[in-house]
């Protein structure tokens, strides 16, 4: 199977569709994305939309193994994520991205597709627990703050 992923104006992903690898390979058996869209803009009736093919097993700039471990071999990473409703299509790095940030401070990852503090969330434990601390992030400080 293959997943589509159909975008709105701004290019934020609306829809995530999966569609036969048949309906995408071409009589040299070659998967060509373009079969895809074109289905799926007749299948909806809907010729102006914007459908981009994503990687079920692609997360976090990595390809990944049934068991969501890093798969050895990279070369059929896809971009970036696999698309959610709600992500963002960036054109410039041809991939799923999270479509904001919250904070001001933050800094989007673009081998990830995230946006990530910073500085690493602290890793303490009080007391001698087994159960780590927790922390928020204060922009008003650029840190984080122990609950």
């Amino acid at each position: 199977m293959s997943y589509f992923a159909k975008l709105n104006d701004s290019n934020i992903v609306t829809t995530v569709v999966h569609v036969s690898n048949s309906v995408i390979t071409d009589s040299e058996n070659n998967e060509q994305e373009s079969l895809g869209q074109t289905f799926l803009q007749n299948l909806y009736n809907e010729p102006s939309a914007v459908w981009k093919k994503g990687s079920y097993n692609t997360r976090a700039g990595s390809y990944r193994n049934p068991d969501n471990t890093i798969a050895t071999d990279q070369t059929k990473k896809f971009r970036i994520n696999y698309p959610s409703i709600g992500m963002k299509y960036d054109s410039t790095l041809d991939g799923f991205i999270e479509a904001g940030c919250i904070y001001d401070s933050w800094n989007l990852n673009t081998t990830t597709g995230y946006y990530e503090a910073p500085s690493p969330i602290p890793e303490t434990y009080t007391d001698g627990s087994e159960i780590p601390d927790s922390y928020v992030w204060d922009e008003s400080t650029i840190s984080w703050v122990k609950l």
